[in-house]
């Protein structure tokens, strides 16, 4: 990101690896991960107002994620 204002596609593509998973037993998640979330990202989440809070509650409907 070569600019001083990037565009939601500059953002996006640079959120590309940062992946969630679940692991499910019985049809419960016994275990939830974020991966590749770098202290650039954090740093960038914080620029964006996100709060860190947001990788520590996700769930499997992470998707519908609203901000208030």
């Amino acid at each position: 990101m070569n600019t001083e204002k990037p565009t939601w596609n500059n953002i996006r593509y640079f959120f590309r690896n940062v992946h969630y998973s679940e692991i499910l037993h019985e049809g419960r998640c016994i275990q939830s991960m974020v991966k590749g979330l770098s202290d650039l990202h954090k740093q960038i989440n914080r620029l964006l107002e996100v709060p860190n809070s947001v990788y520590k509650n996700l769930l499997s409907s992470w998707w519908q994620f609203k901000c208030t």
